[in-house]
């Protein structure tokens, strides 16, 4: 089963140029993130109205697939004495991979006998690891960051809220003192809108023509 991933940063009115850098990044700061998450994914869109940052991810995988893999070490003359014996660099090694010192093998490769072991880790729910990829989203490079409160906060522009969510559920995370929740907000003329993806999308299509990744044209409105 595959779910809606959306992450909303709402900020005070960004400049054209921050909007256009951050469409930019988003998108990669996403990729690599799901990536090391282990969550597959479908198609990506960025939206940036002048007040909002939009992450929206099609398709994403509600749990990890679980995990085993061959991971090398130290070579073998680090990790073992002549006799077979395993060093104290064996003993860090499997410590490191939460596996058992007897887990610890000699590998063969093209480039020399390594110590190795198979590393195995149960898939988490999706849920349980999307946090890392909010954080991996708000960390756009602008060109000038604007800091506020008592300067522990920086961001292109203030902050306002944080919209998260899997489907209809809220991430659990947080980001420069606002967390994560399933409510927008709109300008004077519009009520605070609803968190389900499609009410989301249709309001912002009809409300202004945004900025997209990544075939983008250029805010019409300050929405």
């Amino acid at each position: 089963m595959t779910k809606t991933l959306l992450i909303e940063i709402g900020v005070e009115e960004l400049p054209s140029s921050f909007v256009a850098r951050a469409l930019e990044q988003m998108p990669e700061l996403a990729k690599a993130a799901l990536l090391a998450a282990r969550l597959t994914h479908g198609e990506m869109k960025a939206l940036g109205p002048a007040r909002r940052l939009t992450r929206v991810v099609e398709g994403v995988s509600e749990a990890q697939p679980d995990l085993e893999e061959e991971v090398l070490g130290p070579p073998r003359a680090v990790a073992f004495e002549e006799d077979g014996r395993p060093k104290k660099a064996a003993e860090g090694f499997a410590k490191k991979l939460g596996v058992p010192l007897e887990a610890v093998r000699i590998i063969e490769t093209d480039k020399g006998a390594y110590a190795g072991a198979t590393r195995s880790e149960k898939g988490q729910p999706a849920m349980a690891v999307l946090g890392k990829i909010v954080e991996a989203v708000t960390k756009v490079q602008f060109q000038k960051t604007m800091r506020w409160g008592t300067g522990e906060y920086g961001f292109g522009r203030p902050v306002q809220w944080l919209v998260a969510l899997l489907g209809n559920d809220v991430i659990k995370s947080s980001f420069v003192g606002y967390d994560a929740g399933r409510k927008t907000r709109g300008t004077a003329s519009f009520r605070p809108m609803s968190s389900s993806f499609q009410v989301r999308t249709a309001t912002l299509r009809r409300c202004a023509r945004c900025m997209f990744w990544p075939t983008r044209t250029s805010a019409e409105t300050r929405w």
